[in-house]
């Protein structure tokens, strides 16, 4: 037996018969729309015995639907008075022995110790005030990571897609556009969650370029998102000062990098493209 979650007409009163609250500081928009979860949740096309990290969980939806399915489910949820929710509907289900309900923070959780080391695909309607740091952190966990679905302010997905000299083109288009294959599965209007949050949302399938050899992953990161400080500012002054784990490049090191690479000084970062960005960082690195 499987749960139900709160949809529209009862989340009110399944919140306050449980003394929760969605929490701003943890950006909490629940998904209380029933196909919508379908519809994400499915995009995700698992197969049986595959293990599958639900990350922010909220009231369950997707939950709920992954335990009609025969996976390994591992849901991470930060929310204690959630977390003490999901684990009464946990004890209800026929599925619990293939449902691992842990209390941590993902952003401080080590993720080595998922599913023994196995590979597995994330599922996540993303809390907003952790976006940027998750998508991060899925991006340096990618090797182990087949797909991920994953629920976004449409601002951060015209970001994950943007093409180099577009407006929205900045760090996270240069990760993704390097290290990623972005698809959008949907848009997501704001009715499907409580409370309304104030941005438009949507869905992305993302899949992982494995043949991108990074050698330091660490200094590319850090190098694009110096690059990035100022978009107005050139490439060269936003570089000037760049310091990594102890060194420092002058800017006639500088301009022999950028030479070598085919830019120039005075490019701006909107305006070099993610291979670029990782010729520069082998370039340049320590």
């Amino acid at each position: 037996m499987t749960f139900e979650y709160p949809i529209k007409k009862n989340i009110l009163t399944v919140l306050q018969e449980n003394n929760l609250r969605p929490l701003k500081q943890l950006g909490q928009n629940f998904l209380i729309d029933k196909s919508m979860a379908q519809k994400i949740a499915g995009s995700l096309l698992i197969e049986p015995k595959e293990n599958v990290l639900e990350i922010g969980p909220g009231l369950g939806a997707m939950t709920s639907i992954f335990l009609n399915h025969p996976i390994q489910l591992t849901t991470i949820e930060i929310d204690r008075g959630i977390v003490s929710y999901l684990n009464q509907k946990k004890e209800q289900s026929s599925f619990a022995a293939f449902w691992d309900l842990i209390h941590n923070d993902i952003l401080l959780y080590d993720w080595e110790l998922l599913f023994s080391g196995e590979t597995f695909k994330i599922l996540s309607n993303v809390p907003y005030s952790i976006t940027g740091c998750l998508l991060i952190k899925i991006l340096n966990h990618r090797d182990k990571i087949k797909s991920a679905v994953l629920l976004l302010q449409e601002e951060i997905i015209k970001k994950m897609i943007a093409p180099v000299n577009s407006k929205d083109y900045n760090r996270i288009s240069v990760y993704f556009g390097l290290l990623g294959d972005v698809s959008q599965v949907s848009k997501v209007p704001k009715e499907c969650f409580f409370p309304q949050p104030k941005v438009h949302s949507g869905v992305v399938h993302v899949t992982f370029n494995r043949s991108i050899s990074l050698i330091d992953e660490s200094f590319f990161f850090t190098l694009v998102q110096s690059s990035f400080r100022q978009r107005r500012k050139t490439i060269a002054n936003n570089l000037r000062g760049l310091v990594y784990q102890g060194q420092t490049w002058t800017d006639s090191s500088l301009k022999k990098a950028f030479e070598h690479v085919g830019l120039s000084p005075t490019d701006r970062p909107q305006n070099i493209s993610p291979t670029q960005y990782l010729s520069l960082a082998k370039t340049l690195k320590p």
